[in-house]
């Protein structure tokens, strides 16, 4: 099984993100960033929604 990203469901990006996490002093809270370079969900003929992150 191979992880994969969607930003509409149904279509897989193929932008693979650089993440970077980080946690709050006390362990209690964390983010995850993820920066894409070129997505294929932001090209300029891309006529799909984006809905969320799956």
């Amino acid at each position: 099984m191979v992880a994969k990203i969607q930003f509409s469901r149904g279509i897989d990006e193929d932008a693979i993100p650089d993440v970077r996490l980080t946690r709050s002093r006390d362990g209690s809270q964390g983010t995850a960033t993820f920066f894409f370079q070129n997505p294929k969900a932001l090209a300029d003929d891309s006529t799909e929604e984006i809905t969320g992150m799956y």
